[in-house]
């Protein structure tokens, strides 16, 4: 195969590529496997987009998930994510919801965390508690589990998550800063598991 030639998968009606292989197995082939005197220069075809009459309309991040993701057994588990109004959290909360687990999601702004919840139900189709919760309150930290495990009826999975200390350079940062960061980031996993850990024992 000549040195940067393009790839890619042909997804066929009938389920099979022009040269009979079948293409729905995923199997990649040169976008253009002519032989020579036949240009490299053309488009790469792609599921999810109808380049030909006859190609097969798939969507194609969800056929790549449904295909190649990992099943990785959390189907009806429940699954408790922090600080999940947006950010990693929020992407934490998507992905853990479209591997089937009910998701319970905290944050400390109540308009922001119930859209949230609704954007991620709406997207995955998965059950999304939103509870208004500040996991740097301790007092917060026991409410956010306690209705969870009330709400869904236990507590599977926990993912620990916060804002993290103020940004700036090393020499700038003083001794409240340094204490800030450590109560976002430690203490607050601290308490969530502290927590959650008799819920889980119970199963």
């Amino acid at each position: 195969m000549p040195f940067g030639a393009p790839m890619g998968v042909v997804f066929s009606r009938s389920g099979r590529s022009r040269n009979g292989r079948h293409a729905c197995s995923g199997q990649l082939r040169m976008a253009n496997p002519g032989g020579a005197g036949q240009s490299m220069g053309r488009k790469l075809r792609y599921p999810g987009f109808p380049w030909r009459k006859g190609d097969f309309w798939i969507n194609k991040e969800r056929y790549f998930q449904d295909r190649y993701s990992m099943n990785f057994g959390i189907r009806n588990k429940v699954a408790l994510v922090a600080a999940a109004s947006r950010g990693l959290g929020y992407a934490t909360a998507m992905e853990l919801a479209r591997e089937g687990a009910q998701v319970a999601v905290c944050g400390r702004d109540e308009q922001r965390i119930h859209r949230a919840a609704a954007e991620l139900s709406a997207s995955t189709g998965g059950r999304i508690l939103p509870v208004v919760a500040d996991v740097e309150k301790a007092q917060d930290c026991e409410y956010f589990i306690a209705q969870a495990a009330e709400t869904l009826g236990s507590v599977d999975i926990l993912v620990t998550n916060a804002g993290g200390p103020p940004a700036g350079f090393f020499e700038d940062i003083d001794d409240e800063s340094w204490a800030l960061g450590f109560e976002r980031t430690m203490m607050s996993a601290i308490r969530l598991i502290r927590a959650a850990l008799p819920h889980m024992r119970e199963k």
